[in-house]
């Protein structure tokens, strides 16, 4: 909803319609990477917004990964 109300305040209707979109393609496909990253999918998988499956994504790949470069 509220990609909604930025994008109609910016880009109108179109972008009202258009952005939301984007953003739950995005989740749901973040969704699936994360899931299968963190083991998720056999126990059902993963139902992340937005910022989890963009932002927070990040911070666990290096939460995952970062270990390895302390031991360098």
């Amino acid at each position: 909803m509220v990609p909604a109300v930025f994008a109609n305040h910016k880009g109108g209707i179109k972008a009202a319609f258009a952005i939301p979109f984007i953003t739950g393609i995005i989740a749901v496909l973040g969704s699936a990477t994360f899931a299968s990253f963190l083991g998720l999918a056999k126990y059902g998988g993963f139902n992340g917004l937005f910022d989890w499956v963009t932002v927070w994504q990040g911070f666990a790949y290096l939460m995952k990964y970062g270990g390895y470069f302390g031991r360098l």
